[in-house]
């Protein structure tokens, strides 16, 4: 599970590094920083400015639920699946308005195989943060599993209008359309 989830995270969440503003998905300073993203220059650029859109993210409502964050993630990436999944549950429960939380436990439930638990934490993220690409990326990956294709390459794509900069997104989404492609070629 500990490699499943570090890996999973990766699509969906970078670390957090650098100096942390005090901050949440409706931090003032998220419209500029989505904007520059929108117009970055290269990808170099593009990194550093998603970078800081997850740090904005990342940054609790206080300090319980930045330590039950990382405790739930740390558990995750141990395979200590039930514990992450109580300590989300607690976030989310304490912290309803907190979109990362949600977020983080659409994470964990699909990697726990509830893709339906998933998708409602994922639109719970974005009901409070509807740019959160991440969250939508994770919703392309639920569809993809429900084999829901046509559904998940909307999802993709949205998530790719907002950050043109994810290549595993894009990838996804060149599949998708070839695929959709293919099964709607008459014999």
């Amino acid at each position: 599970m500990n490699g499943r989830y570090a890996l999973f995270s990766l699509l969906f969440v970078l670390s957090c590094a650098g100096a942390v503003v005090k901050a949440d998905q409706n931090a003032p300073e998220l419209r500029q920083l989505f904007t520059d993203l929108a117009n970055a220059e290269n990808r170099r650029q593009a990194g550093r400015i998603e970078q800081e859109i997850w740090t904005a993210w990342f940054d609790s409502p206080g300090n319980d639920a930045l330590k039950m964050l990382n405790e739930a993630r740390d558990a995750a990436e141990s395979g200590a699946v039930n514990k992450a999944m109580t300590l989300f549950d607690s976030l989310v429960a304490d912290y309803p308005n907190y979109a990362e939380g949600w977020n983080q436990r659409a994470i964990i439930r699909y990697l726990s195989g509830d893709v339906t638990g998933s998708l409602a934490d994922v639109d719970r993220a974005l009901t409070l943060e509807p740019r959160h690409f991440g969250a939508l990326s994770g919703r392309g990956q639920c569809y993809l599993r429900q084999e829901l294709y046509g559904e998940a390459l909307e999802a993709f794509e949205a998530a790719q209008a907002i950050n043109p900069w994810i290549t595993s997104t894009a990838r996804q989404i060149e599949m998708l359309r070839a695929y959709i492609k293919d099964k709607q070629t008459p014999i």
